[in-house]
């Protein structure tokens, strides 16, 4: 869903003047370490989410959250009641659940992190930016961006919705390619871009994300990078297949889409093309991309 999951009838009155909180805070018992992370649906924002929890060691992911009246607040809540408990080599995920299962579901005492993820959230809904004002003191926000021809392809495989749907998803992103690009979130907080192209390829970038949060390099969470995390069923294209070549793969889902006039309409929007150029001058076939696409960057677009 591209629109707000907070701006129903509900959310654009009276529910904005209600206390946010996060949910299941409370019975967590204040945790150490708190992560939102904010991202395009289909940006491979599951692979980051995995390898730093499993980083941490000790985490509960709550996945897809919206705001959703809770007694007397508006609580950041998993659309679909789904978590995921990290404990070591363990991982336990719940899968969709109803709401009222979601808080029976976790375990009991202090967890070291928390993490909720929100996909295709506008980042300046107000509700969100009280959460983190709130929580400021713990919590740490992470936007996990992909080039934008890629996840375009990897969008329209998934999706079958009308072009105007696209075309509204399209503005969002580059919404967030925009406010990457000139370090200007209205969040009123700092924020950790995560690029999931030099995050997949390099190590070394890895490392410099694990000391900015302030985590270890677990080999565990080195060994996720393998793995295909099975939320949104998974990759586009293969599911939740493994694939030797899968690293590279994720670069070369324009391919697929050259003959379609729907994608090459958008992908020759020149303010995109200008941002992809800023944000993601080496990612994979880049060049070939660029000229297969006939794009051209606008340089005052971005």
């Amino acid at each position: 869903m591209i629109e707000n999951l907070s701006t129903g009838a509900f959310g654009a009155g009276i529910g904005r003047l209600l206390p946010v909180e996060l949910a299941a805070l409370e019975k967590a018992k204040t945790p150490l370490r708190l992560f939102l992370t904010l991202s395009m649906q289909r940006s491979g924002q599951h692979l980051i989410i995995r390898w730093l929890c499993r980083s941490l060691g000790e985490a509960i992911h709550f996945n897809f959250c919206h705001f959703r009246r809770r007694g007397l607040a508006m609580a950041l809540t998993p659309r679909t009641g789904r978590r995921v408990v990290y404990q070591g080599d363990a991982i336990d995920d719940s899968g969709i659940q109803t709401a009222a299962d979601l808080y029976p579901s976790l375990p009991a005492g202090r967890f070291a992190a928390l993490l909720y993820s929100l996909e295709d959230h506008d980042p300046a809904d107000p509700l969100l930016r009280r959460i983190i004002h709130r929580y400021r003191h713990c919590l740490r926000v992470l936007v996990v961006l992909r080039d934008p021809y890629n996840w375009l392809a990897s969008t329209m495989q998934l999706q079958d919705e009308p072009a105007d749907t696209t075309r509204r998803r399209l503005e969002r992103c580059k919404r967030y390619l925009t406010n990457a690009l000139h370090e200007d979130w209205p969040l009123s907080c700092p924020v950790t871009v995560v690029k999931y192209d030099r995050f997949v390829l390099d190590p070394a970038y890895r490392r410099q994300l694990a000391r900015e949060l302030e985590v270890p390099m677990r080999p565990a969470a080195e060994a996720a990078l393998q793995e295909v995390p099975a939320f949104g069923g998974g990759s586009s294209f293969s599911g939740t297949a493994p694939g030797a070549d899968l690293r590279n793969a994720v670069f070369e889902r324009w391919r697929h889409f050259v003959d379609d006039p729907h994608y090459l309409a958008i992908a020759q929007d020149r303010e995109l093309a200008a941002l992809d150029s800023a944000l993601f001058p080496d990612v994979p076939s880049a060049a070939a991309r660029r000229a297969a696409l006939g794009v051209r960057a606008d340089s005052d677009a971005a």
